[in-house]
């Protein structure tokens, strides 16, 4: 049976939008950056997600606000902050 691929993707909050939804959000902030298997690329109107792969921090997954604008190929902002994001690994499932 052929294995199947999975992303696994780091995302990293650059900052806080000018006028936030939340006034006072931290999320995101509570490690340098998160890691999780890879769902879908961010859509405007939608909350870019990605699945835990450990308890560690920043491997419990990301659940963001609603993506607002794509900024370029790797970055996006929310209704809070603005994030990059990268596939950091490409590799089968056992």
């Amino acid at each position: 049976m052929e294995k199947k691929a999975e992303k696994i993707v780091r995302v990293k909050k650059l900052r806080s939008v000018d006028n936030p939804y939340h006034k006072d959000s931290w999320f995101g902030e509570s490690a340098p950056f998160h890691e999780g298997v890879f769902q879908d690329e961010p859509k405007v109107g939608e909350s870019f997600t990605i699945l835990a792969i450990g308890m560690d921090n920043g491997k419990r997954g990301l659940y963001t606000s609603k993506v607002t604008k794509i900024v370029d190929e790797n970055t996006f902002e929310t209704l809070n902050s603005i994030y990059h994001w990268e596939i950091i690994s490409d590799e089968p499932k056992s």
